[in-house]
């Protein structure tokens, strides 16, 4: 277990090891295709916060009526 809390954007969280995995190393260019996907992700993911955030959500009550 860690001996304090680690802070993430989630809050704070303590962590516990529970197995250890033989991993297999990945080549530099693997590496950096997989970091370019998550930095990709991360990015969609806050524009589409920023959106959220900026977005107005109107409710029609007669098509809510409807049931449409």
């Amino acid at each position: 277990m860690t001996t304090e809390p680690v802070r993430t954007r989630f809050g704070y969280h303590l962590i516990r090891l529970l197995e250890r995995r033989q991993g297999t190393p990945m080549d530099a260019a693997e590496a950096r295709e997989q970091l370019l996907q998550e930095r990709k992700q991360e990015a969609v993911q806050h524009l589409l916060e920023e959106l959220l955030a900026k977005a107005t959500v109107r409710i029609n009550p007669a098509l809510v009526q409807a049931q449409l």
